[in-house]
């Protein structure tokens, strides 16, 4: 992914679904997972279990309610989140 954006700029989102599979303490090492370079959707239920530097690397982060234990406590140690709830589905 990363030699076809150095070559072509694309592809421009690059989306990871279950990242805390691959991005946990003992996963695909910081350098090759490119993250530094933005672009990546990354989706989780369970971002506790994301490694410090993915959280560092994330500029926006959208979580769904919740009522796991160790998610909760993720979210309240975190700083500046804004909550809210979305309007129902038409």
């Amino acid at each position: 992914m990363r030699r076809l954006r150095a070559l072509r700029g694309l592809p421009h989102w690059i989306v990871l679904d279950e990242a805390h599979d691959s991005l946990h303490e003992a996963g695909v090492p910081d350098d090759a997972a490119g993250l530094d370079a933005k672009g990546f959707c990354l989706v989780t239920y369970r971002p506790s279990g994301l490694r410090a530097s993915v959280l560092d690397a994330i500029d926006l982060f959208v979580f769904e309610r919740t009522t796991a234990v160790a998610e909760l406590a993720f979210l309240r140690a975190g700083d500046g989140g804004v909550s809210f709830v979305a309007p129902p589905r038409r």
